[in-house]
């Protein structure tokens, strides 16, 4: 919880981690009053019902404090009785218990300072406060929460140093060995219900990479998921999302997680073309999650078009056609499930592997395959943002730090066949990435080639299949 416009701070942890010793001179020098959760829990027991533990003048229970003398202050029987009775794991439960108890009554006052102008600012303490309520049990705008942790050898040495350990022997030191064990262990309990609260992560889930045309709704919602260290879903968790660059509006600029993790958007194009980039952050940390979208003119997509032409290239074996959508920086690659090359080659030498050898001295795909028959089906289209993707090195083919490029993910199937009706079929997912040239046409840059699936084991490939990068290799190889 944090509000930049804070009236109320708690501050949690285990006792003798520093709570009182921060928030006495912090509430002092802010001007605010100063509460602790110890002194709501404490009660005259003169006061009380002696046949039991609950306080005639408050809902609370008159909850055993530290079981030792502070000045002339004696351990009152029923401290000494609860110690020496419960074993360590039931003191642990009616501590845990006792602060369920009271965080009605906390949770009333918090929210009384909260959200009343006219009362006083103010900074509560105590270990009432732990992890389970102060965070998830509270949403109320004016108050920010914090935890102390110390090691356990720092908080034994003050529980030592405070008990005044040394000098005390028998039941005494057993007092204070079953409080600090206490504490430890409700400590770790504390952590654990923390660690499960506490958002380690944030990342996109659907909506990402969208395209649209000018001021249209986006078609899926963008959605985010956040996550703990254990990745499990963090619920009740304020998300804020904000577009970056270009033209967007969100339809929520903030949503709260739900059961599952979620929280999410939708995003609405503006009414100028271009990439939209945007970041979803988590509120008070520095978590974020980048998120793109792009706007441009549906009536005519010119990178359907392209992918149009290339069809009509490979069925009609039009090398004037095909030459035109390639680009100058074109790079092509195929490799194996193992990550080894099968083939890689730039615009020259995709033209000669396509059309031969332009001395003659090699035949191309076209001159020995006298049908080829094309089809492919659109499975994903991406942007990829420049600044996204810096060359890694001189000449890097997958580097366009200055420019966005355009993906399109298809599954190509190719039937090749010999004058014979002899021949290969390719069905393999490719990749075309895709640059707006200095002409401002719109040609493929880059050609990726997906392993083929009977490669990697994951289905076994018909007899006659082949991927499109070794059927290219092969005339290299003649």
């Amino acid at each position: 919880m944090t509000d930049r416009k804070a009236r109320v701070l708690l501050i949690g942890g285990s006792s003798h981690s520093g709570k009182s010793t921060l928030a006495s001179p912090l509430a002092h020098t802010l001007g605010w009053k100063c509460i602790s959760t110890d002194g709501l829990a404490r009660t005259d027991t003169s006061t009380a019902d002696r046949g039991s533990r609950w306080s005639d003048s408050r809902r609370f229970w008159n909850h055993p404090g530290r079981p030792w003398r502070v000045g002339d202050r004696v351990i009152r029987p029923h401290v000494v009785e609860h110690y020496l009775t419960l074993s360590v794991n039931e003191l642990i439960d009616d501590v845990l218990l006792h602060y369920r108890s009271m965080w009605p009554d906390i949770e009333e006052l918090i929210r009384s300072h909260a959200t009343d102008p006219q009362a006083e600012c103010l900074v509560m303490e105590g270990s009432a406060l732990w992890p389970e309520s102060a965070v998830a049990a509270l949403d109320v705008e004016g108050v920010t929460a914090l935890w102390l942790t110390a090691s356990d050898n720092l908080i034994q040495a003050r529980i030592h140093a405070s008990s005044g350990y040394d000098a005390l022997k028998g039941d005494e030191r057993t007092l204070v060995d079953k409080f600090l064990a206490r504490n430890t262990g409700a400590v770790a309990t504390f952590t654990a219900t923390a660690l499960a609260l506490l958002p380690v992560s944030i990342r996109v889930v659907d909506g990402d990479g969208q395209t649209g045309a000018p001021g249209s709704d986006l078609p899926s919602p963008l959605i985010v998921v956040i996550e703990n260290e254990l990745g499990e879903p963090v619920v009740g968790v304020s998300v804020l999302f904000r577009v970056v660059e270009g033209s967007a509006n969100l339809t929520f600029s903030t949503d709260t997680t739900d059961s599952a993790g979620f929280a999410s958007t939708q995003i609405t194009l503006g009414d100028v073309e271009g990439s939209i980039a945007g970041v979803a952050g988590i509120a008070g940390s520095l978590l974020t999650a980048r998120f793109t979208a792009r706007s441009f003119d549906t009536s005519i997509d010119h990178l359907a078009v392209v992918l149009d032409n290339l069809q009509r290239a490979f069925n009609e074996g039009d090398e004037v056609l095909y030459e035109s959508i390639i680009d100058d920086r074109f790079w092509f690659t195929e490799t194996d499930c193992q990550g080894e090359l099968i083939l890689a080659n730039g615009k020259e030498d995709e033209l000669d592997l396509m059309f031969g050898a332009r001395d003659g001295s090699r035949p191309g795909v076209f001159d020995i395959y006298r049908q080829i028959e094309w089809t492919f089906t659109q499975s994903r289209r991406d942007t990829e943002l420049g600044r996204d993707y810096p060359a890694a090195y001189e000449g890097d083919p997958d580097g366009h730090p200055d420019e966005d490029w355009e993906v399109f993910r298809s599954r190509v199937e190719i039937l090749l066949l010999e004058a014979e009706d002899e021949g290969f079929r390719v069905d393999q997912v490719m990749n075309f990435k895709m640059r707006r040239s200095e002409d401002d046409l719109w040609r493929i840059v880059r050609w990726v080639d997906d392993p083929l699936s009977g490669d990697c084991g994951e289905a076994k490939a018909a007899a006659e299949a082949t991927s499109w990068g070794r059927i290219k290799a092969s005339f290299l190889s003649d």
